[in-house]
């Protein structure tokens, strides 16, 4: 059976689907255990952990934290912790300001970068909660025959080399770190995170490292050594190269193994709950083992 410990629902800004409809969708996929990892919450969890039962699917509760560490923002999955716990709505609320304060900043960089203007409008229609999240503006931008022209998309419609998932494949090239609309927020320090996950009993796991830690794996294995329970290794970001990689140091270090799909439904409409591409045989997915 199939074990997928990352995905979201629509308490995370960019999720789509319930916690009920996930637990129908990991039924049949054939999946025998499951986690939802929403970002920054954890609102989500006891719903996820009572239609599982319904179902007969094993939930483990979860969450997503954002993350920094030696210059590097990063996703720190978190399981079997005191979901309940103060603490994570705390982090809640701080991520939820800092996304308010700079969304606007996000689209002011974009315009000027692009060359473009986006009506304000629109983007009320899109914001939730004050938040307006780039794989909305992606699909916005995608979407209004306004930016019909704009040859910058062109690779993001259909038969482009970045239309697999187009409005996910706009954030990365605009909005994370590094790129021309990224705008740097507080980020909490790895280390204040990992001590909530101590004192909630939960596990620290590394979420898709080749895409955080691409080209610092000296950074990476710095990090491991403040007490990181695991990697997952299997990843819809990863190459095969890179699942062998994160295999042989969890494998040396003696670090739980996971597999994730971060399936969040029509933002990254090439994931499929259940499926982690790039697989290795025989692998074992020992978060609850």
């Amino acid at each position: 059976m199939i074990k997928d410990f990352h995905m979201h629902s629509h308490y995370s800004d960019d999720g789509e689907f319930t916690p009920k409809q996930l637990c129908a969708f990991a039924k049949k996929a054939g999946c025998s255990e499951i986690a939802l990892t929403d970002h920054n919450t954890t609102k989500g969890v006891k719903e996820m952990i009572e239609e599982g039962a319904k179902c007969g699917i094993k939930v483990l509760p979860g969450i997503e934290i954002d993350c920094c560490f030696e210059g590097i923002n990063f996703h720190l999955l978190v399981y079997q912790m005191d979901y309940e716990s103060k603490h994570y709505n705390e982090i809640s609320e701080f991520y939820l300001k800092q996304n308010q304060a700079m969304a606007i900043k996000q689209v002011e960089l974009l315009e000027e970068h692009c060359h473009i203007k986006i009506d304000r409008n629109d983007l009320k229609d899109i914001e939730k909660n004050g938040v307006l999240v780039p794989e909305d503006i992606g699909e916005l931008l995608l979407t209004k025959s306004e930016f019909d022209q704009c040859e910058f998309l062109n690779p993001y419609r259909q038969g482009g080399n970045r239309s697999d998932n187009p409005f996910l494949n706009i954030y990365l090239d605009f909005f994370s770190q590094g790129k021309p609309a990224f705008v740097q927020g507080e980020m909490l320090q790895v280390e204040d995170v990992l001590r909530i996950v101590k004192e909630t009993n939960g596990i620290a796991v590394i979420a898709h490292p080749g895409q955080n830690f691409k080209d610092h794996d000296e950074i990476l294995l710095k990090l491991l050594d403040l007490g990181i329970k695991g990697i997952e290794v299997e990843s819809n970001y990863h190459t095969c190269k890179q699942t062998q990689y994160y295999y042989n140091v969890a494998k040396e270090r003696n670090l739980l193994m996971s597999s994730g799909s971060d399936f969040h439904g029509k933002n990254k409409p090439a994931i499929k709950l259940g499926v982690f591409g790039n697989t290795i045989d025989n692998f074992v997915n020992n978060l609850t083992e």
